[in-house]
């Protein structure tokens, strides 16, 4: 989907693609930061590629549910 000329399928670093409330919810965080990649990672995932997390960084919150 494309908004402002921007995609914005919200999906991790996998590729796996966020559906229903993570999904919106991420697509207002990059609204709200102007973050140009719709693209999110867990910590064990930055992990796992072997990437740093930034002194003072942020997490955002999503929703795992079980039906």
């Amino acid at each position: 989907m494309v908004y402002n000329n921007r995609i914005w399928i919200t999906q991790n670093i996998d590729g796996r693609v966020y559906n229903g409330i993570n999904s919106f919810m991420l697509f207002l965080l990059q609204e709200e930061r102007s973050f140009q990649t719709p693209v999110y990672m867990t910590f064990p995932q930055a992990k796992k590629q072997g990437l740093h997390i930034n002194k003072g960084a942020s997490a955002f919150l999503s929703y795992f549910g079980i039906l």
